[in-house]
C-alpha cells in the first residue's frame, strides 16, 4: 500500500510480482499520479525486466460525489492530527459561533499570517469569535487583533478544534478539507496552489464551501459562511456521506483476500 507520488513501491511490487493499493490523499485521482512517476522510472523498471505498475486496486478517502478515481475502494476518512490538548472551552461549541482559521502547515511557514491580515481586520465586524489556528506563525505583521480574534500559541489537534466550532476559513489542504467535512461544518477556501483550487471546486459544487481571493474577504463573506443555511445543510449532508462509507477496519478482510490472492 503506498501514496499516489510515491514511485520506489510500484517499481519494487513489480519486480517482486505482488500487487500494491494506491492510497489516495483527496479529491484528486491518484493513478495519472502514479503513472507518471512510472514514466519517470522507465529506465529502472526496464533494468528490473518489467514493463511498468503491477496490477493495482486505488483506495479513494473520499466520497463518490467530491471525486477520487472511482475504479477500487472507498473508505471512510478518519481525521489523525497527531496528539495535543485542546483548550478547555473550546472542546465543545459554546454559546457564541466560532471560526477556525488556518493555513495547514506549509503555507503557514511560507506565506505567514499575511495571507489572512485582511480577514483578521474583517472580523471585527462580524458577531462570531475568530480562533488562528497557524502552527507558531509569527503574528506580528497583524498588528493589534480585534477582540474577538484569539490566536492559539500552542498547536492543537485541529479534528477536535473543529468539532467545536461552526465553521472554518483555510488554505483547501486535503486534510483540512475532510477534516472540516467529517465533522460537518461550513468551508471558506482561500486556495493558493497544489491540490487547493481542485479541492475548492469539488467543495465548492457540492454546496458546502465558499472560496475566495484572500484579499477579497469582507464581514458579509463571512456572515454568509456562519449564517447561510443551505451551507450548512449540504456541509451536514457530507458528513452523512462520509460517516456512511466502510470504516478502515471493514476493509481489512478485503486487503487479507488481495494479498492471499496474490500468493
Amino acid at each position: 500500500m503506498h501514496a499516489t507520488m510515491q514511485g520506489t513501491a510500484p517499481l519494487v511490487a513489480a519486480a517482486l510480482g505482488i500487487p500494491t493499493v494506491v492510497h489516495n490523499f483527496g479529491v484528486t485521482a491518484g493513478l495519472p499520479y502514479v503513472e507518471g512517476m512510472a514514466a519517470e522510472l522507465a529506465d529502472e523498471y526496464r533494468a528490473r525486466g518489467v514493463t511498468g505498475p503491477p496490477e493495482r486496486t486505488v483506495l479513494d478517502v473520499v466520497p463518490a460525489s467530491l471525486g477520487g478515481d472511482g475504479t477500487g475502494w472507498r473508505v471512510r476518512y478518519v481525521p489523525f492530527n497527531g496528539g495535543g490538548p485542546v483548550p478547555a472551552d473550546l472542546v465543545a461549541r459554546g454559546g457564541r459561533q466560532r471560526v477556525v482559521v488556518t493555513l495547514g502547515t506549509a503555507l503557514s511557514r511560507t506565506a505567514g499570517a499575511r495571507y489572512v491580515d485582511r480577514l483578521t481586520e474583517q472580523a471585527a465586524t462580524v458577531d462570531a469569535d475568530f480562533l488562528l489556528a497557524l502552527g507558531g506563525a509569527d503574528l506580528t505583521p497583524l498588528g493589534e487583533l480585534p477582540p474577538n480574534v484569539r490566536p492559539l500559541s500552542d498547536w492543537v489537534p485541529l479534528a477536535q478544534l473543529l468539532a467545536g466550532c461552526d465553521a472554518v476559513v483555510h488554505h483547501g489542504g486535503a486534510g483540512t478539507m475532510m477534516a472540516a467535512a467529517a465533522v460537518g461544518i461550513p468551508q471558506l477556501f482561500l486556495p493558493s496552489g497544489a491540490d487547493h483550487f481542485t479541492n475548492a471546486a469539488a467543495a465548492v459544487a457540492q454546496g458546502f464551501a465558499l472560496r475566495a481571493e484572500p484579499q477579497m474577504v469582507d464581514g458579509d463573506l463571512l456572515d454568509t459562511l456562519l449564517n447561510d443555511d443551505s451551507l450548512r445543510k449540504a456541509a451536514l449532508a457530507m458528513r452523512d456521506e462520509i460517516a456512511a462509507l466502510p470504516s478502515p477496519a471493514d476493509l481489512v478482510g478485503d486487503i487479507e483476500d488481495l494479498a492471499t490472492a496474490a500468493r
